[in-house]
């Protein structure tokens, strides 16, 4: 499950790290679903 993941917690703001702070805040303002944030990340995320 993506929210259990270390992925989905940085995706949810959960982990503190300036680099991914910086991917988040690129991400929101392409306004990036959590499953393209994932692929740019190099997460597969398979349904």
């Amino acid at each position: 499950h993506l929210n259990d993941s270390h992925l989905g917690k940085i995706i949810n703001g959960k982990t503190k790290n300036p680099g991914i702070d910086y991917l988040l805040a690129i991400a929101e303002a392409l306004e990036l679903t959590n499953d393209e944030f994932a692929e740019l990340c190099g997460y597969k995320n398979d349904k």
